[in-house]
């Protein structure tokens, strides 16, 4: 079993969450440091060959993190689902020398690829509005109140394997950050369809996650809401009757290298109707040959067989629209991506 959230927690973060929670806005946010903050837009990465594969892109000049002008509205709800939703999860085992050591990497990767971000060069979090000098426990927790991205530890257990040791999920795409929990990369994809191709990059993707990059890659579904987070014991798509339902979800995937045996993995979530995400034909076109191409087993795995009558193979669905709907409920407002 994971560590209880009150166990990752000293007695000063306990008050200084209780604060932030009813704080207006929640913490100073990315202001706080100058930090320009990117358009409100949501990625399109398909492409019309689906496939299941690694897909690793060198992050280059493309930012490490991306906040928006929708961060507070972000930090209450990650708030709420690390209080009550089996969000945060640690490995039984972690000892507090171990995590000592891999917070401070975490924060000097960051703090070198982001110095306007939010660790300063004290260590501490402008951005929660938390001060340096905090148990490693609590710093990581400042650190994902602090950031739109979740945040996945990957390090070496006492065998030496590469697995997941420490977990920040509050946005998760139809999966349990528990399940996941003392898993290897291998392990962690067991379930996806069509897997073959990337369990064979496995030991290739854990040697470049924790020795190369930053790298980047996108994984792409739809949605028949808005939420932030995807419950895997809903029904994804209940109440869609036409593409007009549909919301288009994307998570912008980074993984960041942590001295060769340990990994940053930042999981940003973004969530658009669809028909803000899909604005032209030749984006309608890709999305509909992107879906003709999946196998059964990655509609069933993806849970898209309910949709899928409403993009034919052999015709192209009308999504113009004269005003685009605007997110409802705790949806991420995103505007047509350019």
């Amino acid at each position: 079993m994971s560590a209880p959230l009150s166990a990752d927690l000293s007695a000063d973060l306990s008050v200084a969450l209780s604060r932030l929670r009813t704080a207006e806005p929640p913490g100073p946010g990315p202001a706080a440091t100058g930090f320009a903050l990117a358009p409100l837009a949501c990625p399109f990465p398909v492409t019309p060959d689906y496939a299941v594969r690694a897909d690793l892109q060198k992050l280059g000049d493309a930012p490490l993190l991306v906040e928006d002008s929708e961060w507070p509205r972000w930090m209450r709800q990650k708030r709420e689902r690390l209080a009550h939703a089996g969000a945060l999860q640690r490995v039984p085992g972690l000892d507090e020398a171990r995590l000592a050591a891999l917070a401070q990497r975490v924060a000097t990767a960051i703090r070198s690829a982001v110095p306007d971000g939010p660790v300063d060069a004290a260590g501490g979090l402008p951005w929660a509005g938390l001060p340096a000098g905090l148990p490693p426990a609590d710093f990581l927790l400042g650190l994902t109140l602090s950031l739109q991205e979740d945040l996945v530890l990957m390090a070496r257990d006492r065998q030496g394997e590469l697995t997941a040791q420490w977990l920040s999920v509050c946005f998760p795409s139809g999966w349990r950050p528990a399940d996941k929990l003392g898993q290897s990369m291998f392990r962690i994809h067991a379930p996806v369809a069509d897997n073959a191709r990337l369990q064979q990059a496995a030991p290739g993707l854990e040697q470049a996650m924790t020795g190369k990059g930053p790298f980047l890659r996108h994984v792409w579904t739809l949605a028949g809401s808005g939420t932030l987070h995807k419950d895997p014991d809903t029904d994804a798509f209940a109440g869609v009757r036409s593409i007009d339902d549909l919301w288009f979800r994307c998570e912008r995937q980074v993984t960041v290298p942590l001295d060769g045996d340990a990994s940053l993995f930042l999981i940003r979530v973004f969530v658009a109707p669809l028909r803000m995400v899909a604005d032209s034909p030749a984006r309608v076109e890709l999305l509909r040959r992107a879906l003709a191409s999946m196998s059964p087993a990655v509609v069933g795995y993806k849970g898209l067989g309910p949709v899928m009558p409403m993009f034919p193979p052999c015709s192209v669905p009308d999504l113009s629209a004269p005003e685009p709907r605007r997110p409802e409920g705790d949806g991420c407002a995103a505007a047509p991506a350019r």
